[in-house]
């Protein structure tokens, strides 16, 4: 093999597996120090429940559970544990029954780092996620629901209990909810999951704005 030939698969070598094996460029010490400084500021607190039922769901509730765990205990016939999950307002469906009309919130869900602001900026939810589920409320459930509309973030506080065959959505029994409007949040300034929801793991960050 002469040394062009040589030199040239060399090169094509290097362009294949040596940009693989670059490290990535993850976060760097200037989004960590962003970051930290956001969540040392003293406008920045822990989330605050509207209201004491809220508080005392919120002590129940688990957290730290997701859509995708949920998928595979209840495809597995099991029931799942209470949880708390966030998103936002998808599409708001009304169905009519018995009684009036009862509604269905189709929800995308989000990832929340369960902070939130004392002064006028907004609450950073991640525009990541682990897909849709949905709240179904009989009509004299709707009455105490209060305003919402589609783009408001939610907290919902419910059991997971069925997932329905025609889309793949995770139907939870909704015992608390929680509406904010979409001029409180914004998705457009960190992406996260659920390293830094869960462990704090500031490498799960990406600075977006």
């Amino acid at each position: 093999m002469t040394e062009s030939v040589r030199g040239k698969r060399l090169s094509v070598a290097f362009l294949i597996f040596g940009l693989v094996l670059l490290p990535s460029p993850g976060v760097t010490d200037d989004s960590k120090t962003a970051v930290s400084t956001r969540l040392t500021a003293p406008w920045v607190v822990p989330y605050i429940p509207g209201d004491e039922v809220e508080a005392k769901a919120l002590e129940v509730f688990r957290k730290d559970v997701y859509p995708n765990d949920v998928i595979r205990v209840v495809s597995a016939g099991d029931v799942s544990d209470p949880v708390v999950w966030t998103g936002i307002v998808e599409e708001v469906r009304q169905t009519p029954v018995l009684g009036g009309h009862a509604q269905e919130l189709i929800i995308q869900h989000h990832y929340w780092d369960w902070r939130e602001t004392t002064n006028d900026e907004l609450i950073f939810v991640s525009p990541r996620g682990e897909g849709r589920f949905r709240c179904f409320f009989a009509p004299y459930e709707i009455e105490v629901l209060g305003g919402h509309q589609v783009g408001d973030f939610v907290i919902v506080y419910g059991i997971p209990w069925t997932i329905r065959q025609t889309d793949g959505l995770i139907g939870v029994e909704c015992m608390k909810t929680r509406f904010i409007s979409s001029s409180l949040y914004t998705t457009k300034a960190w992406s996260y999951g659920r390293a830094f929801v869960d462990h704090g793991d500031v490498e799960d960050v990406v600075i977006l704005d």
